[in-house]
């Protein structure tokens, strides 16, 4: 037996795991009537409550041989219902306190306040009792009642789960881009299956769901006999003729779910995502309530707004009589409902994205943002297939693009469109050797021309005589460089990292060395100079989460004016669209080592309200690859 200042310590704290009772019991060492019918004295009590205290102790552990050890004519089945009802209820530990006692001649009963801990549940807390007899020392009856009072023999426990169907995720207008169709989910339940091979061949004959489905289903780690488990499931209009047939096989339920179904296929798939069985590693972080047969968001914003669209089920732990019938709810969770997700996505403006990328042969990224606010209207990676979303994780050197900030830096300090500058097909700057694309040589020209023929000779030199290291650093920070995205989706950082020298400047100045960028923030440079702000984008309407960062009018006026010659006479004019004042700024970021690297091909620009950016990974040179595919967007969404 425990030393009785065990005891008393936990009379006096009554809390956490094991045993306790209530601390407003009398603790004097004097006899006490309580809720007994008889008066006992306090060691009689302590000695009871001991005992009951050993009991549950036992419980928790799932030890029925201790049990047993404090039992009168314990029963050989004590182990067997003991496992069945802590795996049927999903038992991970749990504690007690003792709240109460009753004492007749020859019995005590001890009530104690259970709290479970359950593995899909949470904690679960209840009152029952343990019946002792003898006095000296006291016995335990074993009965099923002692682990829940409305046990009876032959019952069985059982977890219910009940998702309400998931939310959509919406359109800027409402449009459903990844919405849910009513179905039949049909499930088995293990323990009531006579014989799985011929249940495969009637669920593939009535329903077409795969035989390996089902296997794979049932075998996944932690399902209990009991379980509910979900192997596949059919349309309505399917379930109207086979249902019947499917119900009456022995082990199938047939239950009301819902289909994940998108606007179209691969309709900004890498936007929206995918959802998909849970992996171990998904329920260990998700937790409670979801349980090792559940479907959750895998990618993009299924994954990242999971709780929002899925809600919480309805979790019920629910008595089965002897009969497998649904006696009683024993403890209900009541469900949270799913909430869509509204995106700031335009259906036309992201149908006109998806059908200029068709005919593309290199992997690519086209993103689409509202200029005023950053919001994006339309997004796609290329090819639909590929699982990785360059447009929002993809860092590139930005090249020729990221000429716009230098410039905004050069405008700043005390250039203008017309400063005369050198355009010589190459430099030396610091042992870097810096040449013109096609070793071009334009001698002397104006800056806004230098800028329209994107002549790295110009830049590079004109950074080094007239910026510093940390003027470029800071003229690239007011465009969004180095700061955290606020997409609603993971998405990375853009980063120009402070030049160490004069080669470094030179280089970076023109979007090369260790200057990265993503698609989806040099779109939102481009709107940056379009409104004179620049504001961090996003996905989800919402309010605005940040200020902007205020730009020079000034130096984004000159910038528009040498941006709309770019696209009228250089590099640009493969996006231009009659009609229309596009903006733009070629790029064709050197990737790789060796003397002749690959390039990539960027355009970013705008027009009207809305602004975009494009990259074709290792596709060749911006003017001619990135701007044609501007122009289709552009012609499609203005024509």
């Amino acid at each position: 037996m425990r030393p009785l200042l065990v005891t008393l310590a936990l009379v006096l704290s009554a809390c956490a795991a094991g045993t306790g009772i209530d601390p407003d019991a009398d603790t004097t060492t004097r006899p006490v009537a309580t809720s007994s019918t008889i008066v006992v004295a306090e060691e009689t009590r302590l000695a009871a409550v001991e005992t009951a205290g050993r009991f549950y102790d036992a419980v928790l552990a799932r030890d029925g041989f201790a049990i047993a050890s404090l039992g009168t004519d314990p029963p050989a089945t004590i182990q067997r219902e003991l496992d069945d009802w802590a795996s049927a209820i999903g038992l991970a530990g749990g504690s007690f306190i003792v709240i109460g006692n009753r004492f007749t001649e020859t019995t005590a009963e001890i009530t104690v306040r259970l709290t479970l801990d359950l593995i899909e549940v949470g904690p679960w807390s209840y009152e029952t009792t343990v019946t002792l007899v003898g006095g000296s020392p006291w016995t335990s009856i074993w009965s099923t009642a002692t682990l829940y009072p409305s046990l009876e023999p032959g019952d069985t426990l059982r977890v219910d789960r009940a998702w309400l169907p998931r939310a959509s995720i919406l359109a800027a207008d409402g449009t459903p881009l990844a919405g849910v169709e009513e179905i039949k989910v049909v499930g088995v339940v293990p323990s009531r299956i006579d014989d799985l091979d011929a249940l495969k061949s009637e669920l593939a004959r009535l329903a077409g769901i795969d035989p390996a489905t089902v296997a794979e289903e049932l075998g996944r780690p932690a399902v209990q006999p009991d379980w509910f488990v979900p192997v596949g499931h059919i349309k309505l209009v399917v379930y109207a003729t086979v249902g019947e047939e499917l119900e009456a096989l022995h082990g199938v339920i047939i239950r009301d779910g819902s289909d994940r179904l998108p606007y179209r296929n691969d309709f900004a798939g890498h936007l929206i995502g995918s959802v998909g069985p849970i992996t171990a590693d998904q329920l260990d972080r998700l937790g409670f309530p979801y349980g090792p047969t559940d479907v959750v968001g895998q990618t993009g914003i299924e994954a990242e707004f999971e709780s929002q669209l899925s809600g919480r089920p309805r979790t019920a732990i629910v008595r089965i009589n002897k009969f497998g019938r649904n006696v009683e709810d024993l403890f209900v969770i009541e469900p949270a409902t799913p909430q869509d997700v509204l995106t700031t996505i335009d259906i036309t403006v992201q149908t006109a994205i998806e059908q200029a990328l068709r005919d593309i042969q290199f992997p690519a990224a086209v993103v689409v943002i509202e200029s005023a606010t950053s919001q994006v209207r339309g997004i796609a990676s290329w090819p639909p297939s590929d699982g990785f979303n360059r447009a929002v994780l993809g860092t590139y050197p930005p090249g020729s693009t990221f000429k716009v900030v230098t410039a905004t830096g050069l405008l700043q300090n005390g250039f203008t469109t017309a400063t005369e500058v050198e355009c010589p097909s190459g430099v030396t700057l610091g042992g870097r050797s810096i040449r013109n694309a096609g070793d071009s040589d334009l001698g002397t020209i104006v800056f806004a021309a230098a800028f329209a023929a994107s002549c790295n000779t110009t830049f590079a030199a004109a950074a080094v005589d007239a910026l510093t290291a940390a003027t470029l650093e800071e003229t690239a920070a007011t465009f969004g460089f180095g700061v955290e995205p606020d997409l609603g989706v993971p998405s990375a950082i853009s980063s120009f990292p402070r030049p160490l020298d004069t080669a470094e400047l030179a280089t970076a100045s023109i979007g090369q060395g260790r200057v990265l960028a993503s698609p989806i923030h040099m779109a939102s440079v481009a709107g940056a100079i379009a409104v004179g702000t620049w504001r961090p984008p996003t996905v989800i309407a919402r309010a605005i989460r940040a200020e902007g960062i205020e730009l020079e009018r000034s130096a984004m006026s000159s910038l528009d004016a040498m941006m709309l010659e770019v696209v009228r006479s250089g590099t640009g004019t493969n996006a231009a669209v009659a009609g229309v004042g596009v903006r733009g700024k070629t790029g064709s970021a050197e990737f790789g080592d060796g003397d002749d690297p690959e390039t990539h091909a960027w355009f970013i620009g705008y027009w009207d309200d809305l602004a975009i950016a494009i990259v074709v990974e290792g596709g060749g040179g911006g003017g001619s690859v990135a701007a044609p595919i501007a122009q289709k967007v552009i012609a499609a969404l203005t024509g």
